[in-house]
């Protein structure tokens, strides 16, 4: 077939919800890389700090290791949230962004609880 003869076929048009879930993913696919790492870690952190504490000592290198992990989860958070605001708004309320921003928190609150 020749170029002069070749007819164009429009393209259909990307449902919302299909484009809404390909941003959303976009966003939330980089944390949700590391957020099993970060449970795991954090199980792993806390449960020596809790059998540390049980026994009356504490391990000033645990401690460093929990705080370094949640700077680190906090900073992401930062970056997360701050990457999340200069999208469109409704991308805020979509459920994988929800999901993303709680998985973090519950990370977030679960070391705080051990520092404290």
């Amino acid at each position: 077939m020749d170029g002069e003869h070749e007819v164009e076929v429009p393209r259909r048009a990307v449902p919302e919800a299909v484009r809404a879930n390909r941003e959303a993913r976009r966003l939330t696919d980089p944390i949700s890389e590391k957020i099993g790492g970060w449970q795991s870690e954090t199980v792993r952190l806390c449960t020596a700090l809790q059998r540390a504490g049980e026994g009356g000592r504490q391990d000033p290198r645990l401690v460093e290791a929990a705080r370094t992990l949640l700077d680190q989860i906090e900073e992401q958070g930062r970056q997360f949230d701050q990457a999340v605001s200069t999208t469109d708004d409704w991308l805020a309320t979509h459920s994988r962004i929800i999901d993303t921003r709680r998985s973090l928190q519950v990370i977030i609150d679960r070391l705080r609880s051990y520092l404290i």
